[in-house]
């Protein structure tokens, strides 16, 4: 592990800034390629220029926010083993509890609101989704069953009807665990580190279907280790810009329709290490505006609970709709701004790391003790 000189704190902030309004812009675009699948697709079937767009802008997103949880999880680790001398395993889990299930719990009961609303009121998906002569549904219909809770929790692919976005979330939380196989050399006693190796183990045999998405993640994680200069990290992006479009010459399917295969998936791996190298590397040097740079603030939000709304708006505005490209476009131009804001709102409730954290500390910590008064003499 190479040496690394701790940043300044302008410097520590700007990139904090720019991670933030880079995580923000990638929620938003994946926002907007889910607006395209769930309510335009229908209308021009799986094959256009429009899905393709989507797929690749979809992907990119997730990509990026796999690369940025690696390098920060990283970091993480890091700053934990730096901090304490060992790695504190509880300091890690309090950290990743309070991030991700607040928001996760909203959303699950948002899901359930979702589902009361389209079956109470009977509206399309209650039954079916889709019109006479649509090419395409996202979903037969707005489905949860009782199982979908428990393995929501426990990240095990709950709750993929309704919220069609949470498989990205379950794939991050297997990585944050199996990276405990490599932090337990630094925890302190057998038994803490063997439960890190077990867990560790769990988390990386969860991953064993998602292999390309763990090679992106650590991708990013590499990049924290062992970080690169600017003249560098440029020239390890142009070698993965050079091998990208080699491989979009030879293979333009890859890169758009058949990027879900195997194969689609392994050259994705190219393009993944250019970005990384300008993300990380070789960063723009601008100054990134305060108000992009909030957007970070709500963005894991907005992951979770964009798609039972988008669902909900389909089923509101189906009939209306009809087969008419402009009001499909009206609906997806309305509903954008409207989720974004119930995100921010969302967020500002349960999107609160820092605070559930010290809730989660102190529950766990034991009681405190005090002394029995001394019992006075009788006079």
């Amino acid at each position: 592990m190479t040496s690394q000189t701790a940043p300044s704190s302008a410097a520590a902030r700007n990139e904090h800034a720019r991670l933030d309004a880079l995580r923000g812009l990638m929620a938003i675009l994946v926002l907007f390629s889910h607006v395209s699948q769930i309510l335009l697709w229908r209308l021009t079937g799986e094959q256009s220029l429009m899905v393709v767009v989507a797929k690749v802008a979809g992907r990119g997103a997730v990509i990026v926010f796999f690369l940025l949880s690696g390098y920060l999880i990283t970091r993480s680790i890091r700053q934990n083993i730096a901090r304490h001398g060992q790695f504190v395993v509880m300091d890690y889990v309090t950290a990743r509890l309070a991030r991700i299930y607040p928001p996760l719990i909203g959303a699950v009961l948002l899901c359930g609101l979702v589902w009361g609303i389209i079956h109470g009121l009977n509206l399309p998906g209650a039954v079916q989704y889709g019109l006479p002569g649509d090419l395409y549904a996202v979903r037969d219909r707005f489905s949860i069953i009782p199982e979908d809770l428990y393995s929501t929790l426990i990240m095990q692919a709950g709750l993929i009807g309704a919220n069609g976005s949470l498989w990205t979330l379950y794939l991050e939380v297997h990585l944050y665990t199996a990276v405990l196989a490599i932090a337990a050399w630094r925890v302190k006693g057998l038994g803490p580190r063997l439960l890190c190796l077990v867990a560790g183990a769990a988390g990386a045999w969860a991953m064993r279907f998602a292999i390309p998405f763990a090679g992106f993640w650590l991708i990013g994680g590499a990049f924290e280790l062992w970080p690169q200069t600017r003249k560098a990290g440029l020239a390890i992006g142009a070698g993965a810009a050079l091998i990208t479009l080699t491989l979009l010459i030879m293979h333009p399917a890859l890169f758009g329709l058949q990027m879900d295969t195997s194969s689609g998936k392994l050259v994705e791996l190219a393009p993944t290490l250019m970005v990384a190298a300008l993300i990380f590397a070789a960063p723009p040097h601008w100054r990134t505006p305060n108000w992009l740079s909030r957007t970070g603030d709500f963005s894991y939000s907005l992951y979770v609970i964009h798609w039972p709304l988008l669902m909900l708006t389909l089923s509101l505005t189906q009939s209306w709709m009809q087969h008419s490209v402009w009001r499909a476009l009206g609906v997806g131009a309305v509903s954008v701004p409207v989720i974004i804001a119930l995100a921010m709102a969302f967020a500002r409730l349960l999107e609160r790391p820092k605070y559930f954290a010290r809730l989660l500390r102190k529950s766990m910590s034991p009681p405190a003790t005090y002394p029995m008064a001394q019992e006075q003499p009788s006079a």
